[in-house]
């Protein structure tokens, strides 16, 4: 592998240092500086270009998703390693296109300006299709840096991945250049320093601006944390139903004005059992509060997986079912796989069908945004919802599947951008955690930990105005691609009037 190897090693694990659970999120602002060594100086070709970013997308995105192997009591381990591969391979195959293109059209574009371009259109790409995720973005590594997050709200995520790789780039060519050209090497260490120190502190002064007063409601979160064997035991689904009935009890005692449920309390059809969503209406109707909770339901012979909301009134007609699908856990894109693969839990009963819309569901005056899991990680999701005129975003989860691992840090990380992004406070219950009512700033108001059994309740403001991101949308990634068909035009015209 020789040192060429050694570099890309060095850029994927300082990539990695970045998320959870190190949470070094600093390291972001230099972590892609061995790759662009690596590639300014690799070999021409476009294979050994390719391998570059290629051989980065393995290491970091294998280290990033080994969460998949907490699965291992649900499947066989070797089924469980052969999707975590198709995954790896799969998400690497963008990092190595990146590379190619950055190499080919650095002629042509300032590399401040076409490495981020390049960088943020490949994370965009990457997180399209039924396989798609977003899980890696650099953008997620900054929520602990809140003023640079909140660039978030005018661009979404992928505009705090374009600063970072810029950050990246100058600083990559004051080292460079420092021996053969050191007036130039200082001039763009001082870009480099100047983006930083002035993104972040512009971010800081929108925290600073003087607040107004806005209309608020106080929100409850229940976290059963229930171990998922223990859950999909049919022997303890009463037992978790009381559960869940006797901390909502405890939970109005702070006096919310909606109490939150997580994902799947139970995985069965909880509104077709007469004895709970009796103890849940009265319970709503005793305490004169909402609750709203996730469960599966079978409408018309299809199976969804819905957030559905109880009032004092009764269940409400509106439910939201769930849009984008986990593959391998909530469908089976090539139905009869999993059983050659071993992995029996996948089922008939528990194939889930893709709702058509999002609803906002409603309680007095108010309107929530939802989302359902792995929802909350793609942007679009939460921001046409907020398009819609939510006062606030729920997403609700069951991370139970995945133990110990980083992926519940992972997602709260994603939940926080989505509050940034579209200007609004966001809650999150889970099953095991991590819960949490966040600003919409991205500050956590209170969270809980993991693998704890918690009631957690916080005021939250409404009355927000769209973001920019909300309004505009992904125009950063329009930008980065303008920028790219720029540089190919560039190309052709060089080529052709050779």
């Amino acid at each position: 592998m020789g040192g060429q190897g050694i570099l890309i090693i060095l850029s994927a694990l300082l990539t990695v240092l970045c998320f959870p659970k190190f949470n070094v999120f600093f390291l972001a602002f230099g972590c892609l500086i061995p790759l662009l060594y690596q590639i300014e100086t690799s070999p021409k070709g476009v294979l050994r270009l390719f391998g570059v970013g290629f051989g980065y997308g393995l290491f970091f995105m294998g280290a990033f998703h080994l969460w998949i192997f907490e699965l291992t009591p649900f499947g066989p381990l070797w089924g469980l390693g052969l999707l975590w591969v198709l995954l790896v391979l799969l998400q690497s195959v963008f990092y190595g296109l990146g590379t190619c293109l950055i190499y080919y059209l650095k002629p042509y574009l300032p590399l401040p300006i076409l490495v981020p371009s390049v960088w943020v259109l490949c994370e965009w790409l990457r997180h399209l299709g039924p396989f798609g995720n977003s899980g890696g973005d650099l953008g997620y590594s900054q929520t602990l840096n809140i003023g640079f997050l909140q660039w978030a709200s005018v661009g979404g995520v992928w505009l705090v991945t374009w600063l970072i790789v810029c950050i990246n780039t100058t600083l990559f060519l004051a080292l460079f250049n420092r021996n053969t050209h050191p007036l130039q090497a200082k001039k763009w260490a001082l870009w480099g320093v100047c983006i930083l120190i002035i993104s972040t502190g512009l971010g800081y002064g929108r925290l600073l601006l003087p607040s107004q007063e806005k209309p608020t409601l106080k929100v409850a979160l229940i976290q059963g944390n229930h171990p998922q064997l223990f859950k999909l035991d049919q022997n303890n689904w009463k037992s978790i139903r009381t559960d869940y009935l006797g901390l909502t009890e405890f939970a109005s005692l702070m006096n919310p004005d909606i109490i939150i449920w997580p994902e799947t309390v139970i995985a069965t059809f909880n509104l077709d059992n007469a004895w709970f969503l009796k103890q849940l209406t009265t319970l709503s109707q005793t305490l004169n509060t909402p609750i709203l909770f996730g469960t599966p339901i079978k409408d018309q012979g299809v199976n969804y997986n819905t957030l559905s909301l109880v009032t004092p009134d009764g269940l409400s007609k509106t439910n939201y079912q769930k849009t984008i699908l986990m593959p391998f856990g909530e469908y089976i894109p090539l139905r009869g796989l999993d059983r050659k693969m071993g992995i029996n839990y996948f089922n008939d009963w528990n194939e889930y069908r893709s709702g058509k819309d999002q609803p906002l569901l409603r309680f007095n005056t108010y309107s929530i945004g939802s989302a359902i899991c792995l929802e909350s990680i793609y942007p679009g999701h939460l921001r046409k919802t907020t398009q819609k005129g939510a006062d606030f975003l729920v997403t609700v989860a069951n991370n139970a599947w995945f133990g110990n691992s980083s992926a519940a840090y992972k997602h709260i990380q994603m939940s926080q951008l989505r509050a940034v992004e579209n200007n609004r406070y966001l809650v999150q219950a889970s099953n095991t955690g991590i819960s949490a009512v966040i600003s919409n700033t991205g500050r956590y108001l209170t969270k809980t930990k993991l693998n704890e059994t918690r009631i957690i309740s916080h005021h939250i403001k409404i009355g927000f105005q769209k973001s920019m991101y909300t309004r505009l949308g992904d125009w950063v990634i329009w930008v980065s691609f303008g920028f790219i068909v720029f540089g190919v035009g560039r190309v052709i015209q060089v080529y052709c009037f050779l």
